[in-house]
């Protein structure tokens, strides 16, 4: 499955996963990738309601394969450790700003 410094290896996270049946799937596009390419081969029996990418960018290719492994478009939320929510995007392909949660302050043009 290749490198992953620090994390346990991929059969131990598919493992976890089938044992615990998530309704919803969260986390970094960077970890959801590998999770769907597992999920594609048959290894996870994981049937989630949705899934989400936090934080990171969530490419138009990576949703895609995210979107193949278990049959809904993921929700994309733009985070930080700093704030939590910062962007979504709206079923008009539109990203809104959580206006009530944070102040964006531009820094330059």
């Amino acid at each position: 499955m290749g490198d992953r410094p620090g994390l346990p290896p991929m059969e131990e996270t598919v493992a976890a996963l089938n044992r615990f049946q998530p309704r919803l799937l969260v986390g970094y596009a960077s970890a959801l990738k590998p999770l769907a390419a597992e999920q594609r081969a048959g290894r996870p029996h994981i049937s989630p309601e949705g899934v989400m990418s936090a934080s990171e960018v969530l490419t138009l290719r990576t949703a895609a394969e995210l979107e193949a492994a278990w049959g809904s478009t993921p929700f994309d939320a733009y985070a930080a450790t700093e704030t939590a929510g910062i962007v979504s995007p709206c079923p008009y392909r539109n990203r809104h700003v959580y206006e009530d949660l944070l102040i964006v302050e531009p820094i330059d043009q």
